[in-house]
């Protein structure tokens, strides 16, 4: 798991819902930044899209804008993210491993981001599965 991660309940419009908050190091968050912009600028590239993928965009607008500002602020930094956004997180960086981490040439940089995300993949993908079973058993006790 991220360091410091929690598993928190938060008021919404649509009613209480899990969140996570967790810290990031400062190379974490510039990596995980750069995997969601990548997925940003590939998954969305269509020239038109359904109600359903402007929706799904709109999410990781915000989600990339969010990590835009706290890789500015630099430092490490404290995420706090919802089931979808987690989703989002861990497709993001499963894409950008999948698409960058070749064998050929990397700069220094990039050998950074991809090895802050090749040991954050798994424990995000542990931290979506949590958030998701937080959400059943918060749907379950509001029946």
């Amino acid at each position: 798991m991220p360091v410091n991660t929690e598993i928190v309940v938060a008021p919404g419009p649509e009613g209480p819902h899990p969140e996570a908050v967790f810290d990031l190091t400062e190379a974490e968050v510039a990596a995980v930044d750069a995997a969601v912009a990548h997925y940003r600028r590939t998954r969305f590239a269509t020239p038109s899209l359904d109600a359903q993928q402007a929706l799904a965009l709109r999410e990781v607008g915000a989600l990339a804008d969010a990590l835009d500002e706290l890789a500015a602020a630099g430092g490490h930094a404290v995420v706090r993210v919802g089931t979808d956004e987690a989703g989002a997180l861990v497709a993001a960086t499963r894409q950008y491993l999948r698409e960058r981490d070749t064998e050929s040439y990397q700069t220094p940089e990039e050998r950074a981001r991809l090895a802050a995300l090749g040991t954050l993949v798994d424990q995000l993908a542990e931290l979506e599965d949590e958030l998701r079973a937080a959400a059943r058993r918060l749907a379950a006790e509001s029946n």
